[in-house]
């Protein structure tokens, strides 16, 4: 399994550039590091690492209805972010 700094460094490039150019609503600084984890979490959990709850699981398993369900408030703003890590990055 890959180093958890290497999947967090990933994810941090990954939504600074998502985040400046495809997000259309503000984030706090708290609900940032809440996506950038769950970030992380998506990636372990699609390369067979460390699995994630459920809201991951259903993003990973690419079930849009579960992933939905399973959001939190923050989550609900960013699952399009979720779904270009898990089909295009690749750490």
């Amino acid at each position: 399994m890959k180093d958890i700094e290497a999947y967090k460094r990933k994810v941090e490039q990954e939504f600074d550039q998502w985040y400046g150019t495809q997000m259309k609503v503000s984030l706090t600084e708290e609900e940032m590091n809440h996506v950038k984890s769950i970030g992380v979490s998506v990636l372990q959990t699609r390369d067979g690492g460390m699995q994630g709850g459920g809201f991951v699981q259903a993003v990973v398993a690419n079930d849009l209805s579960g992933a939905y369900n399973r959001a939190d408030s923050t989550n609900l703003k960013v699952i399009p972010f979720y779904v270009i890590l898990k089909d295009h990055v690749r750490v």
